[in-house]
């Protein structure tokens, strides 16, 4: 017998209530009156909080016999399992209908609607009740039916190791944009991927979507059931931080060849791999032809990665955070620059744009924000934010609210005005990505936290309504994207590459990269790389972006372990080589660097009000994530 705050309604039984026992007479006195016909209540559940609920209620209610994962099974799988277990059938409206609720496609075209359509005959959407047009049924249903295929493969057992996981990467794609769909829960539950403990994520997520889209917080009286917290694990947790770190150093070192190379049009691939120069011109491709161009070797004689601008500053940052806290303020970490953010390192250049401005700022006596102020930088409209302050959704996950705050917090360091405004977005997909891994409602809370009047917003806007008129060809967004925004105010003559480093071009085309990638590792990043401009910032960021949201285990072997003749055991053989900012230690672990990391974000998680539960964290979730 379930105890009972496990209680489900029968008419959706993906919302539960939580916190029965602490519900109010209040609460329960304005509840409805119980309707008998059709109940099944098993005889054994007599608990007060039952009887209670009985006495109070005329909405349908059942005490569940399956656990969190059951209630994601498909009708026919629910039915196998009480029929096997309890020897019954159920004859709830869910189970008794002919619409199959597993069948849940992201996507619903109406504006401000997050609903699910869902098929009955026709893909319907289940909250303002849009019908799907046809050309987008007939492209979802296909891919659903691929991708059941590729799950019906990897379940057969027929398959080696290695074209097994080829199937569930194929599902995975689809799960990624669909993560409502009985697929998504497939996959999870069969085979844990990407997540082992993704069955319950998701639940939780179908609760807090089911009870704010359909309204039953209000109908029982329970104020916001569905909460404003969610309870992730640490090994989850850590995971997701080791994402975070682990795709920014792959973004960065695939996108390092075509730094800069193509701004006149996108490439003609989605990379997949690190290429030098050899692989590059065999392909046709343009290449950079100093180290950018040498990365496998690079990799290979390091027997590890090093830093690059992609993640050096947020390691120095790192650092300031241990030692001066979450409240690390501005004359602090303009010391942390002053000490280990030299913009030349053995003879090489190792600061730009704004970066460096800010830094012989610095060196005048300025602290910021005044480093990066227009009238103190003349470079505060790059790019240079957006690739350096990701840290802060790390360390505040799922507190979308007070990443997004310290993030421009350390965008002003170096920039101002609609320049920090790519940071804000993407410090909210990070953080959110921690919880969600539905693209299309990451993007909309990210738009969320520009400001509505900046030249920034209306390009994502743009980006979104072309993706919409043409979701499979990201190329003709390309070019809508280079004429209206590459030049944003106007020509930035005199400056290397021109407009090339601007926030706006680069932002906008890493909007793009996110909702064409539809959460896939490999085309995410492909995609961002072949935008070209600022690509490897851009490649950066997303692989860290798409490692938070599955954790680092999804993110492709091929990319972390088995490079350059190498099978390391760890990603990046575990090592982290410090060059470019000393005198922090050269020698460094990613796992040294994620553990910092992760004592950082679990004293924010208490600090903005969660709890320590042993294993797992609660964590109070921003409320444009609830």
């Amino acid at each position: 017998m379930k105890p009972a705050k496990d209680l489900v309604l029968c008419e959706s039984p993906l919302v539960r209530v939580p916190r029965l026992r602490r519900l109010s007479a209040e609460a329960l006195a304005a509840a409805p009156k119980l309707r008998k016909e059709n109940l099944f209540v098993p005889p054994e559940s007599t608990s007060p909080a039952v009887q209670r609920l009985r006495a109070a209620t005329k909405e349908e209610l059942t005490v569940s016999y399956l656990d969190d994962a059951g209630l994601l099974m498909d009708t026919a799988a629910r039915q196998a399992e009480l029929a096997e277990r309890y020897e019954f059938r159920c004859q709830c409206p869910r189970c008794s209908s002919l619409e199959d609720d597993t069948r849940r496609f992201s996507g619903c075209l109406t504006k401000g609607c997050r609903g699910d359509f869902i098929f009955s005959g026709e893909l319907i959407c289940s909250v303002c009740g849009q019908t799907a047009p046809p050309p987008l049924q007939q492209r979802l249903l296909e891919g659903e039916a691929k991708a059941k295929a590729s799950l019906l493969a990897a379940r057969s057992g027929d398959l080696e190791e290695e074209d097994e996981g080829h199937e569930l990467m194929k599902c995975h794609r689809f799960a990624s944009a669909h993560p409502h769909h009985g697929v998504a829960f497939a996959l999870a539950n069969e085979f844990a991927f990407p997540d082992p403990e993704a069955p319950a994520a998701m639940f939780e997520d179908r609760i807090s979507a089911e009870a704010q889209l359909r309204g039953y917080n209000q109908t029982l009286g329970l104020g916001s059931l569905a909460g404003a917290s969610r309870t992730i694990s640490k090994h989850v947790l850590y995971d997701k931080l080791m994402g975070y770190w682990v795709g920014q150093l792959v973004g960065n070192f695939m996108g390092l060849p075509f730094e800069f190379l193509y701004t006149d049009s996108p490439m003609p691939i989605e990379p997949q791999t690190y290429y030098d120069q050899h692989m590059a011109h065999s392909s046709g491709l343009r290449c950079n032809s100093d180290g950018r161009g040498r990365i496998p070797q690079r990799l290979n004689q390091l027997q590890g990665a090093y830093t690059d601008d992609d993640t050096d500053i947020e390691f120095v940052t790192l650092h300031a955070l241990m030692e001066h806290g979450l409240g690390l303020d501005y004359k602090q970490i303009a010391g942390y620059w002053r000490s280990y953010v030299h913009i030349q390192v053995n003879g090489g250049d190792a600061l730009w744009f704004a970066n460096k401005v800010a830094r012989e700022n610095m060196n005048r006596g300025q602290i910021p924000p005044q480093t990066g102020s227009m009238g103190q930088n003349r470079y505060w409209w790059t790019i240079d934010p957006q690739l350096v302050n990701e840290l802060w959704s790390a360390v505040y996950p799922g507190m979308v609210d007070k990443a997004v705050d310290r993030a421009e917090w350390g965008a002003k360091i170096t920039s101002d005005s609609w320049g920090t405004h790519p940071t804000r977005f993407y410090a909210a997909l990070y953080s959110a990505a921690f919880f969600s891994n539905d693209v299309h409602r990451m993007y909309d809370i990210g738009m969320g936290k520009v400001p509505g009047d900046s030249p920034y917003y209306r390009a994502l806007q743009d980006v979104r309504n072309w993706h919409s008129q043409n979701p499979s060809d990201w190329r003709s967004t390309w070019y809508k994207i280079k004429d209206k925004y590459t030049y944003y105010p106007n020509n930035c003559g005199g400056v290397p590459w021109n407009c090339g480093v601007s926030a706006m071009v680069n932002g906008a085309m890493g909007a793009m990269a996110f909702l064409y990638g539809g959460g896939d590792f490999k085309r995410t990043t492909g995609i961002a790389i072949a935008a070209g401009f600022d690509c490897d910032n851009q490649a950066a960021t997303l692989a860290g972006v798409i490692g938070v949201m599955h954790g680092a285990r999804a993110i492709p072997y091929e990319l972390t372990h088995k490079i350059a003749g190498n099978n390391w055991q760890q990603p990046f053989n575990n090592r982290y080589v410090n060059e470019r900012r000393p005198p922090l230690p050269r020698d460094q672990t990613n796992t040294g660097i994620v553990d910092k990391v992760m004592t950082l974000a679990s004293r924010a998680i208490l600090e903005q009000g969660g709890q320590d539960l042993g294993d797992s964290f609660l964590v109070q979730l921003s409320p444009s994530l609830t």
